[in-house]
């Protein structure tokens, strides 16, 4: 595989479709890739909330939109350059 230094990939699209699956076989086929996926960054939020099917609170979205924030500014500024970042999210 060609080397993707410095890179951002982002795939998006609708849920069910492959994307977390494309990601890993890239992620597999190139050793300086990482990804990052939505179930990753929202994992700590949502991990302390009972989801049944009800309405999320707006808050939980704006603690999500915190955590991917903080987790773009490493990608730019703390991740080595010659590494790529794969986002896969829903």
């Amino acid at each position: 595989m060609t080397a993707l230094n410095n890179t951002i990939i982002y795939l998006f699209g609708f849920p069910g479709t492959g994307k977390y699956t494309i990601a890993k076989e890239i992620c597999a086929q190139a050793s300086n890739v990482k990804l990052v996926d939505n179930q990753t960054v929202n994992h700590p939020v949502f991990n302390l909330l009972e989801l049944d099917g009800d309405p999320l609170p707006d808050r939980v979205w704006e603690n999500c939109k915190t955590i991917w924030g903080a987790v773009f500014d490493s990608i730019l500024h703390i991740a080595p350059s010659e590494q790529a970042t794969f986002l896969q999210t829903s």
